[in-house]
């Protein structure tokens, strides 16, 4: 295993090759948390505890507390857990009604 400082991971053996192979035909976008988003024209439908917190620019404890009081909907997909671009649009609409 080698550490590479210029992206800042960590690569078993061979070099890993950006954009991820096999996904040759969509374009990619690297934020600024190193996180690779495809761009090709499909539009995302299920978001990442990590992506709610920064669209709602929350700290992830607080997304966790709102996924478990049932304020914020969410699906589990094996271990993970993913909110629905509808559930997060929900959501908003609802704080939007209670001010």
């Amino acid at each position: 295993m080698t550490l590479n400082p210029e992206d800042g991971g960590f690569h078993h053996g061979a070099q890993e090759s950006y954009p991820p192979k096999g996904l040759d035909n969509l374009r990619f976008l690297r934020d600024d948390d190193k996180s690779v988003r495809p761009l090709g024209g499909h539009e995302q439908l299920l978001y990442s505890v990590v992506e709610v917190s920064q669209i709602l620019n929350l700290g992830r404890t607080k997304v966790y507390e709102l996924l478990y009081a049932g304020e914020i909907a969410s699906v589990k997909i094996g271990a993970l857990r993913r909110v629905r671009k509808s559930d997060l649009e929900v959501f908003v609409r609802n704080l939007e009604q209670e001010t």
